[in-house]
């Protein structure tokens, strides 16, 4: 990613590029909201927009039915948009609380430590209706691709989950999700089982952009051996070595909203290393 234009940070809040719901003590991605687990909250947002459309237009009971089929889709988009929306408010308290951090001493950072641990976690209960405990056992194949619960995938994956599917939170399908999280096997297994290596999330990115962005080496070695695209672009119309170029604080700011917990020197680290794989790929493609 280019050091953000205005354009490219508002790709980042509407769809990211990479990435996922992250609950409590698990780092990363987690509540996709999906048809097969629905929120109370959604539920009750469909049968509210429901009974609006009864109320203000006298549907027959046919219409009714007819009516209903159509709301899914648009409270589960409604529901990725307000999530959006809290973490990356969150994100932006998290930047002003980094930048005060070398103001205090020991004892307030760890009270400014402990200060966000409990604002992530109120962010996560506002956005999804649901308290820090009952979040956290989130099951989905997204959840399982981020964390890397080889067993839960291949379980998802059985029940007729569709591998390619794009998550309703970002629209990032679960191979991107694997990728911006450093879960190497988690991508193998998903392209083994159909994930299509090239496949755009939401704003466009791939899951070579998302994992060269913050530098998962491993996951940036499988995806080439897997076939990635280097020459794939995003929407801003950069390839994924191009797309790295960001400064250390758009790299945390961007990771702060999908909660990707991110170390700073390793992080850079693996940074230069995939750029090294990346313009290595390059030369032998344009040999």
């Amino acid at each position: 990613m280019t050091a953000p234009s205005r354009k490219s940070i508002l790709g980042y809040l509407a769809a990211v590029f990479l990435t996922g719901i992250a609950i409590g003590g698990v780092t990363g991605y987690t509540i996709a909201r999906t048809a097969e687990t629905r929120l109370p909250a959604e539920q009750k947002l469909e049968e509210a927009w429901l009974d609006k459309y009864r109320a203000a237009l006298s549907l027959t009971k046919e219409q009714t039915e007819a009516v209903r089929q159509l709301l899914p889709d648009a409270v589960r988009q409604v529901g990725g948009v307000w999530y959006r929306a809290i973490m990356t408010m969150g994100a932006i308290q998290e930047g002003v609380d980094r930048e005060i951090e070398p103001l205090l001493n020991d004892s307030q950072r760890v009270e400014l430590e402990e200060w966000i641990r409990q604002s992530r976690a109120e962010r996560l209960r506002i956005a999804t209706g649901r308290s820090r405990d009952e979040a956290t056992v989130s099951d989905d194949l997204w959840f399982a691709a981020a964390t890397g619960n080889l067993e839960a995938i291949r379980r998802h994956l059985a029940e007729g989950v569709d591998v390619n599917r794009p998550d309703a939170a970002f629209g990032m399908p679960a191979v991107a999700v694997a990728a911006v999280h450093g879960q190497p096997d988690a991508i193998d297994l998903l392209i083994a089982n159909g994930a299509e290596v090239n496949q755009r999330s939401a704003d466009g990115n791939s899951a070579l952009h998302g994992a060269a962005f913050f530098g998962r080496t491993e996951c940036v070695r499988r995806l080439l051996a897997h076939g990635a695209d280097i020459a794939t672009r995003n929407d801003d119309d950069n390839p994924p070595l191009e797309a790295m170029a960001a400064d250390w604080e758009t790299i945390q700011f961007i990771g702060a909203v999908l909660e990707v917990e991110l170390d700073k020197e390793a992080t850079l680290a693996g940074r230069e290393a995939v750029a090294e794989l990346l313009r290595a790929a390059e030369g032998r493609r344009n040999e």
